[in-house]
């Protein structure tokens, strides 16, 4: 199943990458969003430089729906891993992420993009504004209620990065 959202901020790609690369801001997202157990592993450069490296873990409660209890447990670890190239490619900064939750047969990846917004006079970029666009895949490899495990993770999926945005928008504000 296929993942997308986008998300418009009224501060630039410059600001906006260096709150997704704030370990603090990492952290509190999570609190913010309910989970226990936070712990951000890793928040900064790789060894070669290349890249951006974020790995967050934490506990996750889920509603589970009737069918899936036998197969997915009410609280599941979460890790997340997002890497950014470290160099801007055309004054966009580009990434990938991952999500694994442990014991559970799914599988969730894709790709980050925060550029420039544009003026809705002139539809040209503007230094003042950015989106961050994400997609993705969630795929479940489990007979018979795979695809109502694909349904909820997505769900999920669709709920956390709103809850998160709304969160970044707060931390923007100063407001958090």
């Amino acid at each position: 199943m296929d993942l997308q959202t986008q998300y418009e901020f009224d501060k630039g790609v410059d600001a906006v990458f260096a709150m997704f690369t704030d370990d603090e801001y990492q952290r509190q997202k999570l609190v913010d969003a309910g989970h226990r157990n936070v712990e951000v592993l890793e928040c900064g450069p790789t060894a070669d430089g290349a890249s951006i490296r974020i790995v967050s873990r934490r506990t996750v409660a889920v509603e589970v729906p009737g069918v899936l209890k036998r197969v997915l447990p009410a609280t599941n670890t979460v890790t997340q891993t997002d890497q950014w190239d470290a160099e801007p490619q055309d004054g966009a900064r580009v990434g990938t992420w991952t999500v694994d939750i442990k014991g559970v047969p799914i599988h969730l990846s894709g790709s980050m993009r925060l550029e420039a917004g544009t003026s809705e006079k002139t539809g040209k970029p503007v230094k003042t504004k950015s989106i961050e666009t994400i997609d993705g895949v969630v795929k479940a490899s489990l007979p018979l209620v795979g695809g109502k495990l694909e349904k909820l993770a997505y769900g999920n999926f669709m709920d956390a990065t709103a809850q998160e945005q709304d969160f970044s928008y707060r931390w923007l504000a100063g407001k958090v």
